[in-house]
């Protein structure tokens, strides 16, 4: 039994003039100790797929047209608020875009903390909850004298540390991160991913990060999911992604990474737009912008599928090495 199963996952927002389709048939599967990377551009469908795996999703302006999210063996799409809450922060634990949105700027950081371990051990006293959140705050190198601090008082880096140590707080079996370091420079960005590193190594935790930065995701994760307007257009290990890329979306992400090593007048860029997420496509969903687009490809949807070992792909047409 797999950790996490996502099958044929399907969801909509609501809008009056039409609904929005933020996932079309993710499938995805995870054992413990897994890493993958969900990259591709604004609006691919990533934050959607972590917040429906954690089920806070806007009830009111949402809705799951089909599929389900099996947590060790369970639909978490079937379970009860009050159950969710049990999973939270104990069983998945997820890593925001912004650290300043997730901590409450009139609590210490050492009481969110403790906070958060309480709320899954109900028998522990504040005074233990307090001693456990400082040693959290202490491994991701928060000094003792800054704990009793509050969330102003740190700079974009170190609330992130917080954030980080509250999202580890209570061994959670699997992280979820959401662009973890967008909001910071590149500097801190590298302590940061350096931290998770070895967070996650040591606590074998499994990970999903979320991300449009490729080289992130090769520093982080074992798989990489290429998505696109609520698709996996491309899953495979790193090495094979990066060393024989078979979507032509993947092969135009990778192109656009710059090359230092290569004098340019202009950088590498993909033609045209996503579809308009309120669109109903009937055959692949980046036909618009591929050069390498079929007949087949316009009348008739790619499912993704296993082309090698480890290594799946939503193509009529891919590159194939020769």
């Amino acid at each position: 039994m797999s950790l996490l199963e996502i099958n044929n996952l399907n969801i909509d927002y609501l809008t009056e003039e039409a609904d929005v389709h933020a996932l079309r048939g993710i499938t995805l599967s995870l054992e413990k100790g897994d890493s993958i990377g969900l990259v591709g551009e604004t609006g691919a469908g990533k934050t959607t797929t972590a917040l429906s795996i954690l089920g806070l999703l806007p009830p009111q302006q949402s809705a799951v047209r089909g599929g389900e999210i099996k947590w060790r063996g369970d639909d978490l799409l079937k379970k009860s608020s009050k159950d969710l809450e049990a999973v939270r922060g104990k069983e998945i634990a997820m890593i925001f875009q912004d650290p300043m949105t997730s901590l409450n700027p009139l609590i210490k950081v050492d009481e969110q903390v403790a906070e958060m371990i309480r709320l899954h051990d109900k028998k522990l006293s504040k005074k233990d909850s307090l001693r456990l959140a400082l040693q959290q705050l202490l491994s991701v190198g928060i000094q003792a004298e800054r704990c009793n601090e509050y969330p102003h008082q740190f700079s974009g880096g170190m609330k992130q540390r917080v954030v980080i140590a509250m999202a580890l707080a209570c061994s959670p079996n699997l992280l979820i991160a959401d662009e973890p370091t967008t909001a910071l420079d590149v500097t801190i960005q590298s302590q940061v991913l350096e931290l998770m590193k070895t967070l996650i190594k040591e606590n074998g935790t499994t990970l999903i990060m979320i991300t449009h930065d490729l080289g992130i995701v090769s520093e982080l994760c074992e798989t990489i999911a290429i998505m696109y307007a609520g698709e996996i257009l491309e899953l495979a290990t790193k090495d094979q992604l990066f060393d024989n890329p078979m979507h032509p979306y993947t092969h135009g992400l990778l192109a656009s990474i710059p090359d230092v090593t290569v004098e340019k007048e202009r950088l590498a860029t993909l033609p045209g737009l996503p579809p308009e997420p309120t669109e109903d496509i009937k055959g692949c969903s980046f036909t618009p912008r591929c050069s390498r687009c079929i007949d087949r490809c316009r009348n008739e949807r790619p499912v993704l599928s296993e082309e090698e070992k480890n290594h799946s792909l939503a193509c009529f047409n891919p590159y194939r090495k020769s």
